[in-house]
């Protein structure tokens, strides 16, 4: 009669690549649920950034102009105390197309930066408090070859 030998198996090829896989699943487990945690809170910051943006186009800060026909760069201060910002073409050339962004005097405050890209072109950075910073484009983009019906 034999006797019963004791199992003094080693690990096999398969168990050991079965245990890493497993590893690996937890490890992207976790990473997977640290990144919804980042996604949710970019979410929010998302949709807070949204409400305040809607709250200020409500508030109406600024118009967008195009075809001001104004030559050179440069800003007006206008009555009233607004401010208006335009880039057009150079002072040789004949008064053509331009730009203009007219801010609220009431936001002038919150203007960082601006700058004429182009005769086509304005951007103004403004920063209503130190999370949320704003940029306003306006672009003149006319096309003679399309008709409206």
């Amino acid at each position: 009669m034999r006797t019963p030998q004791k199992d003094i198996r080693t690990k096999s090829t398969d168990e050991t690549i079965m245990e890493t896989l497993l590893g690996k699943m937890n490890d992207l487990i976790t990473e997977f649920k640290e990144m919804r945690t980042e996604q949710k809170t970019f979410n929010n910051e998302i949709k807070r950034l949204q409400q305040e943006n809607s709250a200020l186009k409500e508030k109406g800060c600024s118009v967008g102009l195009t075809e001001t026909k104004k030559k050179g760069k440069g800003e007006i201060l206008i009555k009233g105390g607004h401010l208006l910002l335009y880039s057009g073409v150079k002072e040789e050339k004949r008064a053509t197309e331009g730009v203009g962004c007219f801010i609220k005097k009431e936001y002038l405050k919150y203007v960082r930066n601006w700058t004429a890209v182009s005769e086509r072109i304005l951007k103004v950075e403004m920063e209503l408090e130190e999370a949320m910073k704003t940029t306003i484009i306006t672009v003149y983009g006319p096309n003679e070859d399309v008709t409206l019906y």
